[in-house]
């Protein structure tokens, strides 16, 4: 019986690999190959890890949102603005909706401009105790007024080759496919209240096109003016980390049935650096808020 010394044995291994040459199966190499790929898309993606919330949120979390509000009630360009009926919200609560950007009036063409002076006549006309903001509860604001959430406005950024995902913590997402894929085809394509939305990358600028957004107000409640969209409204979005804390997301609008011509706004988003995970919101789950024959109740422990 024959014998061979352990390291006799890896000697004759080492030179039959050099005489012969030791080689992987295609599929092995190909997965490689597939993996060492991945990883330079990998490598060369902006490091957004962590969570975000807009800058309403981080204000009204700080505290800062008063002294915005007092800045902003001294500007003297400050533009028209009718978000509901005199009397139906509380000073400060028109005041902090006045800071929301997606809330303010579009470049509406000739024939909108002119559906929204009508919305302006009905609602300055509408007795404030016929219509209770109080009664009113936002649990899902929608694209593209959840990118400026004021209240709801905490969410987790997952960056990958084929996909960015934003997870808010009311429990919306967006879907941004950056695998090179072409929006679905008009009869594969229907309305949906977060729109379909397709991305690349332009360095470590995330350039996102989203349609097919449910056409309508920004909020869908006729006791409220808000931005109105038609199903032709197409959002381009350039978002980038402008500092280690700080995202910058520019919006521009488009919308040929509606818009006089396009909107830009400048959305910005601070880092959460007081929270180590993404802490889901539910307004319907136990809710110590119910709303009772139209006022909100507090309930009882």
């Amino acid at each position: 019986m024959r014998t061979f010394a352990p390291g006799l044995a890896l000697l004759c291994l080492a030179a039959a690999a050099q005489g012969q040459g030791v080689t992987r199966s295609e599929p092995q190499a190909s997965h490689a190959r597939a993996v060492d790929e991945r990883a330079r898309r990998f490598a060369a993606l902006p490091n957004w890890t962590g969570i975000w919330e807009t800058r309403l949120s981080a204000a009204m979390a700080s505290g800062e949102i008063k002294t915005i509000i007092a800045q902003d009630a001294h500007n003297p360009n400050r533009p028209e603005f009718n978000f509901a009926p005199p009397g139906i919200l509380h000073p400060f609560e028109m005041e902090f909706f006045r800071l929301v950007q997606l809330l303010q009036k579009p470049p509406y063409n000739p024939q909108w401009e002119a559906n929204y002076r009508s919305q302006v006549a009905r609602l300055t006309q509408t007795p404030a105790s016929t219509s209770d903001g109080n009664a009113v509860k936002a649990c899902t604001w929608g694209f593209p007024l959840l990118m400026e959430s004021p209240t709801d406005g905490v969410f987790q950024l997952f960056v990958t080759p084929e996909e960015t995902l934003f997870l808010f913590a009311n429990g919306e997402v967006r879907h941004i496919y950056t695998d090179g894929r072409p929006h679905p085809r008009k009869e594969d394509l229907w309305p949906t209240s977060q729109g379909n939305s397709i991305g690349r990358w332009e360095g470590h600028t995330l350039v996102i096109e989203t349609i097919a957004r449910t056409p309508g107000p920004v909020i869908p409640d006729p006791r409220f003016i808000s931005p109105d969209f038609s199903d032709q409204a197409r959002f381009i979005e350039r978002l980038r980390k402008v500092d280690r804390n700080a995202l910058q997301d520019e919006l521009t609008i488009e919308d040929p049935a509606r818009l006089a011509h396009p909107w830009r706004v400048t959305l910005h988003y601070r880092r959460v650096t007081d929270m180590d995970r993404l802490i889901a919101t539910n307004c319907t789950e136990n809710d110590r808020n119910p709303v009772v024959d139209g006022q909100l109740t507090i309930a009882p422990r």
